[in-house]
């Protein structure tokens, strides 16, 4: 990825250039942002990215809750040491250091949230799961899952059905 799209706003002298002291890091975050398409996962991401954009990292952890470790993946995309974390709330301020990549997430959000293909729906199952099932997905019984998803049998590719994967597998 060459440039963020205040990048290139800033090329056409639409916008000022971004200083954002992590852009050619997170800048990543753009391209993985662009490919989320549970309507809950962007919803809950666009709440922490308006918490951060206002400095409130304590607010954005909490909304985060124990899918912390998750987003912190989802934006940074490598492990804590490799940046000097010393933990979530430290790598949670430092976005709060990046002002446009924020923007910019939140607009990238905004449209996956418009074309998104998954219904949000999540299943039911005996444990904590927060992926999200496409609207197409084949309907699975779900209280009777006992192994992992990919497991069972007679069913092609359901992992699909719970992962917010909205193509269909090649055969």
């Amino acid at each position: 990825m060459s440039d963020t799209w205040t990048g290139w706003k800033a090329r056409t002298q639409l916008a000022p250039a971004p200083s954002d002291p992590d852009l050619t890091w997170l800048k990543r975050s753009l391209v993985r942002a662009a490919f989320i398409s549970g309507p809950g996962e962007i919803g809950r991401l666009r709440r922490i990215i308006r918490r951060l954009s206002s400095k409130d990292v304590p607010g954005a952890l909490d909304l985060a809750g124990e899918q912390a470790n998750a987003i912190y993946y989802r934006l940074w995309g490598d492990k804590a040491d490799r940046f000097g974390f010393a933990g979530l709330p430290d790598a949670f301020h430092r976005l709060t250091q990046n002002p446009s990549l924020l923007r910019d997430m939140d607009e990238i959000l905004a449209w996956a949230r418009d074309v998104s293909p998954v219904a949000g729906v999540l299943p039911d199952l005996p444990f904590s799961c927060s992926l999200e099932v496409p609207s197409s997905a084949p309907r699975i019984s779900w209280p009777h899952l006992t192994g992992p998803p990919w497991s069972l049998p007679g069913r092609r590719a359901p992992a699909c059905c719970i992962s917010g994967i909205s193509r269909p597998m090649p055969s």
